[in-house]
């Protein structure tokens, strides 16, 4: 891009930012549905209690932050998951302007496509396809990744306040989604590195202020805490590591996805390829390793994403030691990764003319970024079928009230949520969508089923009812099989 003067260079990254954001902000308007998982439909039930009585007793295990926020949304007359809707594509907006900006000191023309191919992980994409809790932290972070490139470059910005503001969002972020406490220690302990010298007290102090506000929640009053406590002896430690070492695997495994879309038909080898790309990548790299000026030509916005990836990962594999939980396993966790390596990756490519791709980097990395924005838009128009009543949920809420009025004189509304979590996802919508909409009935999840009752089953849970309680009712199929209702013979 060389023979581009500077006003051509601009021309051109704005032309690719605009194509871009629109690409963005059109997969969150089409693939977003009015529904929630089930987290988050929790959350959004706690908000009763706050709204009359200012009482968080029903948030936990979960943070705040969401509670908080729908709250107000409630307040100001709107409903939250609507409210989302049609804030999400201004949202995944700013996500994609604020990393961008924060890469502009890589070039132009290198930030917009960098920033794009790191918002078309599938990871980050499917965030955006209800309203959960990824949504909003991932905008959170992403201010805060903003913040400091700002306190990076420039000099107006190393100031007390900046630090106040990055401690603020610091804040919000995890309030939002507890796993989110590692990135922020990446941040903080990036912020040492390079200004410690000049700003240890308020670091100190800011730092210090969020890690007394949230380590006690991180370790003692989450969903995972119940599993902290574990006798050290021998036979635990290796039974811990040997899981903590499948995790990190898991976590591996992902590296294919910083250069190839999620291929399925390639999941099975992603261990050996994710292996052998690393090797590639550090043969590579190993001539410049000897080299002084590394680190130096190495651009502190990297080191930034470097730090908040590898603290996200050892708090993760720390936490499934710890937790005895499966982080690596749950795409929506360990995907994060990609988010903050695939910068760094992708920069030391350019940089140090890795694979010898220099002399065509910003095409390959523009064809890179079409194809796994095609493949999330493919992965939602197959899978959007298939996922579990992906539909609007005032669709799903007005069909139960329908078939409850048309087969029994009872308003209330029974939902057997004693087995798999698509069961009780059908009972917290029911019950948020009847809290909001002020139906005033009454929603029952049951693990029981008596005679003479009418119950609303997903049909994964079916095999798990005794069939001669079965030979009581009558079955009719609902939401394309997906739900039966169980129905007393008279």
């Amino acid at each position: 891009m060389n023979i581009l003067s500077r006003l051509e260079q601009k021309q051109v990254a704005n032309g690719l930012y605009l194509l871009f954001s629109i690409q963005l902000i059109l997969f969150v308007s089409i693939f977003f549905t009015n529904k929630a998982n089930n987290d988050v439909y929790y959350q959004l039930l706690a908000t009763e209690k706050i709204i009359s009585d200012f009482d968080f007793s029903s948030v936990p295990p979960h943070p705040i932050g969401i509670p908080i926020i729908a709250s107000i949304i409630l307040k100001m007359g709107f409903e939250p998951i609507i409210f989302f809707q049609w804030i999400s594509p201004i949202l995944i907006g700013l996500i994609f302007f604020f990393i961008f900006f924060s890469l502009k000191s890589l070039g132009k023309i290198e930030a917009v496509i960098i920033a794009f191919l790191n918002c078309t992980n599938l990871s980050f994409l499917k965030s955006f396809n209800q309203f959960n809790a990824e949504i909003l932290a991932y905008f959170f972070i992403s201010v805060l990744i903003f913040l400091c490139s700002k306190f990076i470059v420039s000099k107006e910005s190393q100031s007390k306040k900046n630090i106040f503001f990055i401690f603020l969002f610091s804040i919000g972020t995890v309030l939002i989604r507890d796993a989110f406490i590692f990135l922020v220690i990446g941040a903080f302990s990036f912020l040492y590195f390079q200004f410690g010298r000049k700003y240890t007290k308020q670091l100190f102090i800011a730092s210090v202020a969020f890690l007394a506000i949230f380590i006690p929640r991180i370790f003692f009053f989450n969903a995972a805490s119940h599993n902290i406590y574990f006798d050290f002896n021998l036979t635990t430690l290796l039974e811990r590591s040997s899981f903590v070492a499948e995790n990190f695997s898991s976590y591996f495994k992902l590296t294919p996805e910083l250069v190839l879309p999620q291929i399925l038909h390639l999941k099975p080898f992603n261990f050996l390829i994710a292996l052998l790309l690393t090797i590639l990548f550090f043969i590579q790299l190993k001539n410049y390793r000897s080299e002084k000026d590394f680190i130096k030509r190495s651009n502190k916005i990297i080191f930034l994403f470097l730090s908040m990836g590898f603290i996200y990962l050892l708090g993760m594999l720390a936490s499934a030691f710890i937790f005895k939980v499966k982080t690596g396993y749950y795409y929506r966790i360990s995907g994060v990764l990609l988010f903050f390596l695939t910068v760094p990756f992708w920069y030391y490519i350019k940089e140090f003319n890795l694979f010898k791709l220099k002399r065509y980097f910003i095409l390959i990395v523009i064809i890179l970024g079409q194809m796994k924005y095609f493949f999330a838009v493919r992965y939602e128009l197959i899978n959007s079928k298939h996922r579990f009543l992906h539909l609007d949920q005032s669709i799903i809420n007005k069909k139960i009230i329908t078939n409850t009025k048309n087969n029994s004189n009872d308003d209330d509304i029974y939902i057997y949520a004693g087995k798999s979590w698509k069961g009780r996802n059908l009972f917290f919508m029911l019950k948020y969508f009847n809290y909001v909409e002020k139906n005033n009935r009454n929603i029952y999840g049951v693990e029981h089923l008596d005679e003479g009752m009418y119950v609303f089953v997903v049909n994964e849970d079916i095999e798990s009812i005794d069939a001669k309680i079965l030979e009581n009712f009558n079955r009719v199929e609902l939401f394309e099989k997906q739900v039966t209702l169980l129905e007393p013979y008279k």
